[in-house]
């Protein structure tokens, strides 16, 4: 009468609809997350680089602020300003005598490798003619100009220069600098000079 015996009506060398509809929505979902990862490590990766680049600017206004600061008058070492380039006596770190001393700083603009440049130079690197024992440099620096403010006697009033040459300081020392981290962004600061006021 009835049979005990159960008909299937699977084939067993094919996949069901059903089947090829969870392997093909299972790896949708896996590749979606894995994207989802990997696009959100690098949106990571470079918010992180930016602000690494943008805390390594902060340190370098820090730096020249500090520098500035710490200037004084020394006969050897006269202070000396151009548009893209600064140089003055202040303490520095030596190599050589393993403390601070007195020496001399140079900020200047590279325009060949968009960077601004750091260097150190101590008493005895300046006597002997050496190249600097420390360098530091910041890139995507798109501009850089330095300015001088002083007061002008015969005019009787106060203005801002290029360019600064002589015996005396200037009041203060503004420098722009735009930087570039795919999008440009100006700087701007102002550093009076102690020793003048």
């Amino acid at each position: 009468m009835f049979s005990t015996e159960r008909i299937t009506l699977r084939n067993k060398e094919g996949i069901t609809l059903i089947e090829l509809l969870i392997t093909t929505t299972l790896i949708s979902l896996i590749s979606f997350a894995i994207y989802l990862s990997i696009s959100n490590g690098a949106k990571v990766w470079k918010r992180v680089r930016m602000e690494t680049e943008l805390e390594e600017l902060y340190i370098i206004f820090h730096k020249f602020r500090t520098d500035l600061k710490n200037t004084f008058y020394f006969r050897d070492i006269p202070f000396s300003g151009e548009s893209e380039r600064i140089e003055f006596p202040t303490l520095v770190y030596s190599p050589h005598l393993k403390k601070r001393t007195v020496g001399k700083v140079v900020y200047f603009y590279d325009k060949n490798n968009k960077s601004l440049n750091r260097e150190e130079f101590d008493f005895s690197e300046i006597y002997c003619g050496q190249k600097s024992s420390s360098l530091q440099t910041l890139k995507n620096i798109v501009s850089l100009s330095f300015q001088y403010y002083f007061y002008d006697r015969d005019k009787k009033g106060y203005f801002w220069k290029d360019e600064w040459e002589g015996q005396d300081f200037p009041l203060a020392v503004r420098w722009e600098l735009e930087f570039s981290d795919g999008e440009n962004k100006k700087f701007t600061q102002t550093v009076d000079i102690p020793i003048m006021q």
